[in-house]
């Protein structure tokens, strides 16, 4: 649940999406399993699917060819993250 601070910072209409996704972050790390919970043209909130922590920047992608766009963490919470495109493709 977000706070009233945080919907009022939210620019674009959340759309429920509950999608499986991978965060890559890059280089020789490995991608993490996660789900895209809800969507707006600004971020997402993302859930890491086996709770490991999720990078601070990260690729979200759909699957190994569809990049969604460069992410940044701007909030967490237990295994979701609250993310702000940098990015979006």
């Amino acid at each position: 649940m977000h706070s009233a601070e945080e919907a009022d910072r939210r620019v674009g209409k959340r759309r429920t999406v509950n999608v499986s996704a991978w965060a890559d972050p890059g280089g020789a790390w490995p991608v993490i399993d996660c789900r895209i919970i809800d969507l707006t043209s600004e971020g997402a909130r993302v859930a890491s699917a086996s709770g490991v922590e999720l990078p601070e920047v990260f690729q979200l992608r759909a699957d190994s060819t569809k990049v969604i766009g460069v992410v940044e963490v701007r909030w967490r919470r237990g295994n979701q993250v609250g993310v702000k495109f940098l990015e979006r493709s």
